[in-house]
């Protein structure tokens, strides 16, 4: 777990809070007031409660093949990190 909180890389939003115990794990991240990949492809707003800002699936925005291309890459780009450095990651 200590492994995890120390990662730094321009691609993986740092940890700024990590426990564990028998049950498994809580991570916490600093709110990133733009939100996330999947706030923009559904074009919701961050502060939003979840079934708001999901539930319609009919406001769903397409990425432009240059940004598919940019986030593909910069997602392939931290796993390849993560797997660099020998620490497991899931979805």
């Amino acid at each position: 777990m200590k492994s995890l909180s120390k990662i730094k890389h321009p691609f993986i939003y740092p940890i700024e809070y990590i426990q564990s115990n028998e049950n498994g794990c809580l991570t916490i991240r600093k709110f990133n007031k733009e939100g996330s990949l999947k706030d923009h492809l559904c074009g919701s707003n961050p502060l939003n409660a979840f079934t708001i800002k999901y539930g319609n699936t009919k406001g769903r925005i397409a990425l432009s093949s240059e940004d598919l291309a940019k986030y593909s890459r910069q997602i392939l780009e931290g796993l390849k990190f993560l797997h660099a450095k020998g620490l497991p990651y899931g979805h």
